[in-house]
């Protein structure tokens, strides 16, 4: 599949999140992940789109059987609204030490809200 089309379908499948249409950002997840190197990009739709629906659980299930550092500010926003202050402190602590400066700086950041 071509990559620019693939890029495309990812973003229009967060755009769907993001006005609601999750069961076409569902579907537009499932054709992604038929292809490994857009795996990734389905799992964060799925992820955002769970969380859009009120699923925070669900979303912590998905993201946690998922090898992307990349999901992990998703999922410490799951654990910070399902009130999972310990598991958020974990998440925050790995991605502070992460390689990637975006992980970094979202630790940071969400350490800073969490204690004020």
């Amino acid at each position: 599949m071509n990559h620019s089309v693939n890029n495309l379908m990812a973003r229009l499948g967060l755009l769907g999140v993001e006005h609601r249409h999750h069961d076409e950002a569902m579907s537009i997840a499932q054709w992604l992940a038929r292809e490994p190197a857009t795996r990734e990009a389905a799992s964060a739709i799925r992820i955002a789109s769970l969380m859009g629906q009120g699923r925070c659980e669900e979303a912590l299930v998905e993201g946690n059987e998922a090898p992307w550092p990349s999901l992990g500010p998703w999922l410490a926003l799951c654990e910070r609204q399902l009130g999972y202050m310990a598991a958020l402190e974990r998440r925050l602590e790995r991605m502070a030490l992460s390689e990637d400066p975006d992980l970094v700086r979202f630790a940071q950041g969400m350490r800073a809200q969490v204690v004020a």
